[in-house]
């Protein structure tokens, strides 16, 4: 490598460092944006989600008793249609780590040869699906990566998995700066009433809740008012995840660019040190064939 070429690694090292800096930069002032709020909501949406689940539970067990021509007489009117969705959440661009492609093969190994409808979040996601050729179909959404599009997207997608019963999100999980492992969130699920149990005593233990002022009301205010904040929490925390896990990489590629750009620095002065040699060698040659 000439003392030229040098020059221009080093020019284009520090372009480079400049730009993950930046992008550095960014994705920390998008994870403080939200991370408080995504945190904070966490404890008391999975808590709040599996009283929802449990009351499907019941709810299930009552109209198995209903049918038996017991007292419990439910009146729920089933609006979904039935049917199993997995949601895979991805992104549209790079630089995110290993969060995106960890989700994504957390999904495939779930339902590449389950019987639930797919729906793809993210381009990333959809070449993904692609490039494995797999045989079932699956609905496409674009979700632009910065957290000003994600509520409006976020509706998007739920007005279309609405309709199903059984609603499993695929996202990323923002433990701390250094761990975002991949989870699958349950938003909503199809409960199988079971001979053996009774409302009374599900799983054989008492069930700790009184329904005000009927089950079925309670149902209607989760289904009408909350799972839509369980899908968008979801959705959030996916969001906290990617945005920490590029905080990991492009620290790391920093970190890579600066052991370059300073072994590129080493060497200038050597390589000038070498030419300066070369020249006084090749003087020192010249006089000698004058002799």
């Amino acid at each position: 490598m000439t003392n030229k070429e040098l020059n221009i690694q080093i020019v284009n090292l520090r372009a480079i460092q400049n730009i993950t800096d930046v992008y550095q930069q960014v994705a920390a002032m998008r994870m403080r944006k939200i991370k408080d709020t995504v945190i904070q909501n966490r404890k008391f949406y999975e808590s709040l989600s599996e009283v929802y689940m449990e009351t499907q539970r019941f709810y299930s067990k009552t109209k198995a008793l209903a049918a038996k021509g017991a007292r419990y007489s439910p009146m729920l009117v089933e609006k979904t249609n039935g049917k199993s969705v997995a949601v895979l959440i991805t992104a549209n661009t790079g630089l995110y780590g290993s969060v995106v492609k960890d989700v994504f093969d957390l999904f495939v190994k779930d339902h590449k040869d389950s019987n639930s409808d797919l729906v793809v979040v993210g381009r990333l996601g959809r070449n993904w699906i692609q490039a494995l050729k797999l045989p079932k179909p699956f609905k496409y959404f674009d979700l632009q990566d910065g957290i000003e599009y994600i509520d409006a997207g976020i509706k998007l997608i739920f007005d279309y998995v609405s309709n199903y019963s059984d609603i499993m999100v695929y996202h990323g999980l923002f433990k701390n700066i250094t761990n975002q492992p991949a989870k699958a969130t349950k938003v909503t699920q199809k409960t199988a009433q079971t001979e053996a149990e009774s409302p009374e005593t599900p799983g054989g233990q008492t069930l700790s809740f009184i329904f005000e002022p009927t089950i079925e009301r309670v149902l209607i205010s989760f289904e009408e008012q909350l799972v839509y904040s369980f899908f968008d929490q979801s959705i959030y925390e996916s969001a906290l995840a990617k945005f920490g896990s590029r905080m990991m990489s492009l620290d790391t590629a920093t970190q890579n660019v600066s052991k370059a750009l300073a072994a590129a620095r080493l060497a200038s002065p050597k390589m000038k040190h070498r030419k300066q040699n070369k020249r006084q060698m090749d003087l020192i040659s010249s006089i000698d064939l004058w002799k």
